[in-house]
């Protein structure tokens, strides 16, 4: 597995002015989308450089163009590695709404770290008791509760499993090799309808998980045969949004994917970005309301800046608006609601 360290002292948390309301395909003309913020780090320079200076912020929705406002910073130190943090994949923050808490899961490390609404930072590790090399990752809340996603391997077949906020299993599903392509280890992300299902995409497969029912399917999403499904993103009912980063082209597309019926999943480009994701360093959000996806990603490659900020418009015609600055990449989004 490659991981890529980033040294920092510090630990930031960014706003990101967005709207929310209920998850529909299309958005409610009569019912305007009430401003809600969104949670995140924000890195400037190298990111694998000591002289990265992570700080809290937020992107101004006000205008057209979202403009990037700066405004302090918090800082930490983690009593296991003080001079810096190790991360990659970034789909991987989640806030609780009813505590006011924000956790980030560093997954490589194997610890979560919990940002309390007075601003106080903790550190607790992820153990989970399950055998060998695997990786737990993708936080979700359903049902008031918080849910992890865990990949491991039994021989040459994936074993994804899901569990809950104290690590133990509540169920898993083994994946044959056959059906297995892409990248599909630590940057595995995660969406929720908002109801009973939690969906998990890796590699080539979407995981659906039903709290209800206590049943978990897996899914092979066709024409990924190279590259991997990121960015999962919650659309409507039985559709999803995900970037197919593609390594054998040149461009990674903002695609939907359907999954009305988990044995026939079908997936169709939406738009080409024009450029290639970095699948190590991501981050994404969107709003079901104003339909509104947001991206920033590094340079690819490798962690080092400039940033692509992009917001894709989807009401409408899908256009894509840059945003501001190139110099800062935003991590572990999560809308704070």
């Amino acid at each position: 597995m490659k991981t890529n360290l980033i040294k920092t002292g510090y630990l930031f948390l960014s706003v990101w002015l967005l709207g929310s309301c209920t998850n529909n395909d299309q958005p409610n003309p009569t019912v305007a989308c009430p401003s809600i913020d969104v949670l995140g780090l924000a890195f400037t320079g190298n990111i694998n450089n000591a002289s990265a200076m992570p700080f809290f912020g937020y992107f101004d929705n006000s205008t057209a163009v979202s403009n990037w406002v700066p405004i302090a910073n918090i800082s930490i130190t983690n009593p296991a590695t003080p001079a810096f943090i190790q991360l990659s994949s970034a789909n991987n923050a989640v806030y609780n709404a009813a505590t006011g808490d924000y956790k980030l899961v560093i997954a490589e490390e194997k610890r979560l770290i919990t940002i309390n609404a007075a601003g106080a930072i903790s550190f607790t590790p992820i153990t989970t008791g399950i055998a060998g090399v695997n990786i737990t990752n993708a936080p979700v809340y359903s049902g008031g509760n918080l849910y992890f996603g865990n990949m491991t391997y039994t021989g040459v077949n994936m074993v994804f499993s899901v569990l809950d906020s104290s690590y133990a299993l509540v169920n898993s599903i083994t994946i044959p090799s056959g059906n297995i392509s892409g990248n599909y280890s630590w940057n595995f992300t995660s969406a929720t309808d908002g109801g009973s299902l939690i969906y998990f995409a890796i590699g080539n497969n979407i995981i659906t998980y039903n709290r209800s029912t206590n049943t978990i399917v897996a899914s092979v999403i066709p024409g990924v045969s190279s590259g991997t499904i990121i960015g999962l993103e919650f659309k409507g009912t039985n559709k999803l949004y995900a970037l197919h980063e593609d390594w054998s082209a040149a461009s990674t597309d903002l695609v939907e994917i359907d999954v009305t019926n988990p044995l026939a999943v079908t997936k169709a480009s939406v738009i080409s970005l024009g450029f290639q994701v970095n699948y190590e360093f991501f981050s994404t959000t969107y709003n079901e309301c104003n339909q509104k996806f947001y991206l920033s990603t590094p340079d690819t490659s490798g962690s080092n800046l400039p940033a692509r900020n992009i917001r894709i418009d989807l009401a409408g015609t899908p256009t894509i608006v840059p945003l501001t600055p190139v110099n800062v990449w935003i991590t572990g989004l999560a809308l704070k609601r």
